[in-house]
């Protein structure tokens, strides 16, 4: 599938870390997968990205990976920063 839609040779492990089912591939499921650090936008949304509902299809590898997946809270602490 990679040299239909890329040209390039089928790679083991990269056709296996980017294909989603038969016909399709997830660019978004291989960075995921060569990442060191995955961050989103709340701890709130860390957790439910873990949750089939939320993650689209890759709740399963934001489970392994919770690890390194964090949520960053916007804003400032102000009894740090007062």
């Amino acid at each position: 599938m990679l040299s239909d839609v890329l040209g390039l040779s089928d790679i083991p492990a990269a056709s296996d870390q980017l294909r989603c089912d038969a016909t399709s591939i997830n660019y978004m499921k291989g960075a995921l997968l060569y990442s060191d650090t995955i961050s989103t936008v709340s701890p709130t949304y860390a957790r439910e990205l873990q949750m089939p509902f939320y993650g689209e299809g890759l709740d399963d590898i934001f489970r392994e990976r919770s690890w390194c997946l964090h949520g960053i809270l916007n804003g400032i602490d102000t009894t740090q920063w007062n």
